[in-house]
């Protein structure tokens, strides 16, 4: 090697030849001249600057060792052959550009790979390449070029390949440029690309796919399609555009080769040509296949103007045959009523969908609207916060002279019986907050929901002769989102109540009435093949409930057990509405939905004293039974078609309700509580806090 920043390797002495079984190593701009000798590598990682040049020499690498040439200097190198060079049994050839003038055949094979592009390649034989990853052709001209390159093979739009005969034995022939040549095309092999061939051949088990996407291939000569061929044919959607390939001579179409239809169309509307020749057409293809579920292909010849077109119909399978659930049902047979001749981009949309039935069940949910019938449950959920507000305010205060109930709020633990304590003349005020977030499940036709609400809550309250009774009011605001069907929502919500409890002895009644009035909005993206809609809607709701609770308490020293029943309805009045945002967008019809709560339980309440302050640990446990109708549903309509009926997330029959809190008496006149809910079911799982302050004067 020359000293320097520029060594070279000079080979050049005869038969002799420079065996190196360990990596040659050469950095800067290398030049390796070869003379009438052999460079053999045996070993791997071979590095070498810039370029190789062999004249009237051999490069021989053995087993899978690596040819690298400008890897050193970060560039990709060049490797030249001239004058009878042979490269053979490559195990990696790493260069930009590979230059082979002159010579007899050329052989890469083994694991050749990498090599960045073939440039000014002239072969006195024939040219082979096996087994490389991928290959761009600049320039190749030979006698006979075989190709095994299983992730395909390039020749750029003002590129060429000329020979007698190029034969792709596997992976894909991109022609942008121009063949000047036969082309076979073998069974596993495909030919692509917009630019033009010679005489082509393609075999049993040989695909011609014309354009790079959409695109015209042109064969100057003729055309064979042999028996078990296929000819893969793509259309555009949004025009009239399809592949095409134009031949100047004849065209012949053997028995058995299918025309494999992809892409999407305007199937109705547009007949597309697909084969046109110069010459005479012959033979016709035996099958037509589609990627379609709902539509079927079909090849008109023209025997007399020598042209191919393909026209795409509907069959006559119904949307709903490819739906697994009551949603997806009620939506295909929506979609299917609007009919073939509607020009409707929905209905055209699933018309085009392929032979999917997992895409096409999806396609159906997106489209369903499901949100507007699972956010219905989610507001019947969210009543039972202004319930409980109502309820803990006539659980911790006297309903009047007679009530025997005391709260516990202000007691130590006693030997001496507890008395009632004496209850301010005037009214009292309290606050209310609350937080919760929970997901309800799906039950196989609707998805799953997550929900989250937080709110504040104001009332006061007196005494009215053996009755407490008060007014609250508030504000609450919710979060909805069901992720499986890219879909959410939110509600603004204004409350009022009013409430009233009295007692005889240790039996209590405590009852409420409350209304809410809902601001919601939805959101909800419709992403599916041929449609993308991002739809939204705003609406109203109202909600109106009430309830009812007998509960007994049972005292002892410093603690208190107390049994109850409550039973509350709800009834929740929907407006109609009407999305804005694409054809996907759904008008909606109002509706009116009842469900009936009863709650068995106990609560435990125990007082003690934290430093100075009174305090009391509370819990309760219940079970809790929903009656009626508990799947909510909506029905609405698409701009076109009949209307249909869909179900939301159902609302849990059977829940466990929890309540775990501490109380403080701050002084003879305030109080506050802290406290954990839970709402659990095989279906749903609901966890949250409130906090509440009352002020007596």
């Amino acid at each position: 090697m020359a000293p320097g920043p520029y060594p070279e390797l000079t080979v050049s002495s005869g038969n002799q030849s420079v065996t190196q079984s360990g990596a040659v190593s050469v950095a800067g701009q290398t030049t390796i001249v070869a003379g009438t000798g052999t460079i053999t590598l045996t070993n791997s990682g071979n590095d070498f600057g810039g370029q190789i040049v062999a004249a009237g020499s051999a490069i021989a690498l053995t087993d899978a060792n690596a040819l690298l040439v400008g890897v050193l200097n970060g560039d990709l190198g060049v490797v030249s052959l001239s004058a009878g060079g042979m490269i053979s049994q490559i195990g990696i050839v790493e260069a930009g550009t590979l230059n082979l003038n002159g010579g007899d055949d050329v052989i890469l094979s083994n694991t050749a790979n990498r090599i960045g592009l073939l440039n000014s390649a002239t072969i006195t034989g024939d040219f082979t390449l096996a087994n490389s990853l991928a290959l761009n052709i600049y320039s190749l001209t030979a006698d006979n070029v075989s190709l095994h390159v299983a992730s395909g093979v390039t020749v750029g739009a003002t590129h060429s390949i000329t020979a007698d005969q190029v034969t792709m034995n596997t992976g894909l022939l991109t022609v942008n440029g121009q063949v000047d040549g036969a082309v076979n095309i073998l069974d596993g092999a495909s030919l692509g690309g917009t630019g033009t061939v010679g005489n082509t051949t393609i075999a049993s088990g040989g695909t011609l796919a014309p354009g790079n996407s959409i695109g015209t291939l042109h064969v100057d000569g003729d055309l064979v399609f042999a028996a078990g061929s296929s000819f893969d044919v793509e259309v555009d959607p949004l025009s009239s555009a399809s592949d095409l390939v134009a031949v100047t001579g004849n065209v012949t179409i053997n028995g058995g080769t299918v025309a494999h239809i992809g892409g999407a169309g305007d199937f109705l509307r547009t007949t597309r040509i697909i084969l046109t020749t110069g010459g005479e057409l012959t033979g016709a293809f035996a099958e037509v296949e589609s990627i379609y579920a709902f539509l079927t292909p079909r090849l008109i010849y023209d025997y007399d103007a020598d042209m191919v077109a393909l026209e795409l119909g509907r069959n006559d399978i119904d949307f709903v045959s490819s739906a697994a659930t009551r949603n997806q049902t009620a939506t295909a047979q929506a979609i299917d009523s609007i009919g073939i001749f509607a020009a409707n981009p929905l209905y055209d949309a699933i018309a085009l969908l392929p032979d999917d039935d997992a895409l096409i069940q999806a396609s159906f949910d997106a489209l369903s609207g499901e949100i507007g019938a699972t956010l219905q449950g989610a507001l019947i959920e969210d009543s039972r916060f202004i319930r409980d507000a109502m309820g803990q305010r006539l659980r911790t205060s006297p309903t009047g002279p007679s009530d025997d109930y005391v709260p516990l709020m202000g007691y130590a633990p006693s030997t001496e019986p507890m008395l009632p304590s004496p209850e301010p003349a005037g009214p009292t005020v309290w606050a209310y907050g609350f937080s919760s977030s929970g997901t309800a499940g799906g039950d196989g036709n609707a998805a799953a929901r997550d929900h989250d609400i937080g709110g504040l809550l104001v009332g006061t309250d007196g005494l009215l002769g053996d009755w407490r009774v008060g007014l609250l009011a508030g504000y609450s605001r919710s979060g909805f989102e069901v992720e499986d069907r890219s879909s959410s929502g939110s509600s603004d919500s204004y409350h009022l109540g009013l409430y009233g409890g009295t007692a005889w002895g240790a039996l209590a009644l405590r009852t409420g009435l409350a209304y809410t009035l809902a601001d919601l909005s939805t959101q909800r993206l419709v992403a599916i093949p041929w449609l993308d809609d991002s739809l939204s809607a705003a609406y109203g709701a109202q909600t109106l409930q009430a309830f009812g609770e007998l509960a007994y308490a049972i005292e002892t020293d410093g603690a208190r057990l107390e049994p109850f029943v409550n039973l509350a309805h709800v009834n929740l009045t929907t407006d109609g509405y009407t999305e804005e945002g694409g054809p996907a967008a759904l008008t909606v019809a109002g509706s009116s939905t009842g469900i009936t709560f009863a709650t068995l339980g106990a609560r435990a309440e125990l007082a003690f004293e934290l430093g100075s302050i009174d305090a009391t640990l509370l819990g309760m446990l219940g079970w809790r039974h929903a009656f009626g109708d508990l799947t909510p549903t909506v029905t609405q309509a698409f701009a076109a078609g009949d209307a249909f009926t869909i179900a939301g997330a159902p609302i849990a029959s059977d829940s466990v309700v929890i309540e775990a809190g501490l109380d403080l008496a701050l002084n003879d006149t305030a109080t506050v509580a802290l406290s954990y809910l839970g709402q659990i079911s095989s279906e749903t799982e609901n966890h949250g806090a409130k906090a509440t302050l009352a002020v007596s004067f």
